[in-house]
């Protein structure tokens, strides 16, 4: 992994001063629990796990970072200097042929 790769302290310490979390992934509640929780009338969230490998650039992985909605949607030199970091904590290490993607899918349906 990555962070076997880089040291696992670092690049944690490194992504959450980069680019800050969203407020849906604190306290452990993901999304689907908040929806779910805020709506009602449904089932509990049933989770399909899949998990896959996928090459490894560095480039690769700071453009995946920069696609997701809460990174995309920083002001343009908060996200451009949160990146640079980003990169620079990646380029600090060893990058791995591979890293593991998991895709987590939640299914839920009317109570």
């Amino acid at each position: 992994m990555l962070a076997e790769g880089i040291g696992a302290d670092r690049v944690g310490a490194g992504v959450a001063e980069a680019i800050p979390l969203p407020d849906a992934s604190v306290d452990g509640v993901t999304v689907g629990d908040a929806f779910l929780r805020a709506d009602g009338g449904w089932t509990a969230l049933r989770e399909i796990r899949v998990t896959t490998s996928q090459p490894a650039r560095p480039e690769r992985i700071v453009d995946h970072i920069g696609s997701m909605s809460w990174t995309a949607a920083m002001p343009g030199v908060e996200r451009v200097q949160a990146l640079s970091r980003m990169r620079a904590i990646i380029d600090a290490g060893d990058t791995p042929a591979e890293l593991p993607i998991h895709v987590v899918i939640g299914l839920s349906e009317v109570a």
